[in-house]
């Protein structure tokens, strides 16, 4: 049987070189986008999830409210503006302070 004569291994040129330099810097950049992106909406969805619960329980406390007010209220004709004036007052007040706390975080 004649043998094949061995082919010398060829060595990649200098462009397949840049091309697989360039190839895996855009997998490393495509990759830290998508680490991100996954952070981020991990975030978000937390976020809004978290938001979610939160009008919940605003929603089981106004009733709440609405009866306190109306017990405590001389005119029981305009319980429910009371009512409305005094879950603003509250909303208002929780704001500035989540507010002033998120900047004291930031820096």
């Amino acid at each position: 049987m004649a043998q094949t004569p061995k082919q010398p291994a060829q060595t990649p040129s200098s462009a397949s070189l840049a091309q697989m330099a360039l190839a895996k810097q855009l997998f490393g950049s495509a990759t830290q986008k998508a680490s991100f992106l996954k952070s981020e909406f991990r975030t978000q969805a937390s976020t809004a999830i978290i938001t979610a619960f939160g009008l919940v329980i605003a929603l089981a406390w106004k009733d709440v409210i609405v009866e306190f007010v109306a017990k405590i209220n001389p005119f029981e004709q305009n319980s429910l503006l009371f009512s409305a004036l005094a879950i603003t007052v509250i909303g208002i007040l929780g704001i500035t302070l989540v507010s002033k706390w998120n900047k004291g975080v930031g820096g």
